[in-house]
């Protein structure tokens, strides 16, 4: 078991406890199998906790994030629910996924 797994499983309980929703952001597809159970997992358990919103962001980038929204509104393209002369500043912003995450009182970047 590595370090962020250990981390997550060992802290869980005292996450419930405590009322912190854990998140876990980042490409998980380059992460261990057994890491991306155990944050899925910590993830689900902390879901309904709203006292502190600790993200984690493991294997993470800003460019990462950045591909990641313009894929999501070249999706959106390609459905024909939005034209490619809407997409400005604003719209890529509220794309990013941090942008999702409002309110977030703690993020932790390994």
């Amino acid at each position: 078991m590595g370090l962020f797994e250990r981390m997550i499983r060992d802290n869980v309980d005292e996450y419930m406890r405590e009322g912190i929703r854990m998140h876990v952001m980042g490409d998980s597809s380059r992460r261990p199998v057994s890491l991306q159970k155990a944050a899925r997992e910590a993830e689900e358990m902390t879901s309904n906790n709203s006292r502190l919103h600790l993200i984690i962001t493991l294997c993470y980038s800003g460019r990462w994030e950045i591909v990641q929204a313009c894929r999501e509104l070249a999706r959106k393209v390609q459905a024909n629910l939005l034209r490619p002369e809407d997409i400005d500043e604003s719209l890529l912003a509220g794309s990013l996924r941090r942008a999702s995450r409002p309110g977030s009182s703690r993020a932790l970047t390994c």
